[in-house]
This record gives C-alpha cells, structure tokens and sequence, in this order.
C-alpha cells in the first residue's frame, strides 16, 4: 500500500471545520494547507463572523494530532499566531492561543 493513499486531507479538514461555523454563519479561509502527517497547517488563515463584511486575519494556524475518525477529525492541539486586529474603532489582539482536546 502506498503511503500517500493514508495522507489526511487538509482540505476536507477545513471544509467540515467550516460546517460546523457555517451553521454558525462564520467561516475560516486559508491562503493555503500544508499537511505533514499528522501535522495541518492553515497558512494565512482568516475568520469571518457573521455579520461582518471583512474577515480578521489569524495568520498561520498549526493543527497537531490530526486524526480522522468516523467521518470526521480528532485534534490534539490547535496553536494560534498572534492576533493583533483593527478597524473601524474596533481592535482585537490576542497571544499565545491554544486549544487542547
């Protein structure tokens, strides 16, 4: 068997992560995946909440212990870059992100 036949899709990853914010009315886009076994990176991630006309960029967004499971996905830990946001009056700054089990 080939090993690449096993390899997660990151695109699929992020799809059913949106499903689950869309019927939230939001959204994550990625200018790009990288996947690296069990490793998903969202390159240049942004989140759009419902409602909002722009999207507040998140940069790089690592996803480790991916797992596919059932039809779905396990993550072990989800690591965040800096978010440092501004508009119209409105700021959003946030450090050191993660997200566990």
């Amino acid at each position: 068997f080939a090993s690449s036949a096993f390899a997660l899709d990151g695109n699929d990853l992020l799809k059913k992560i949106n499903d689950v914010y869309g019927q939230q009315g939001g959204s994550i886009a990625a200018t790009s995946i990288d996947v690296d076994d069990s490793t998903v990176t969202l390159k240049g991630a942004t989140f759009k909440a419902p409602g909002m006309d722009d999207s507040i960029p998140l940069g790089d967004i690592t996803l480790d212990g991916v797992e596919e499971n059932n039809g779905g996905y396990t993550i072990e830990e989800i690591d965040f870059a800096d978010v440092d946001f501004s508009k119209d009056g409105a700021s959003v700054s946030a450090t050191d992100l993660k997200l566990n089990g």
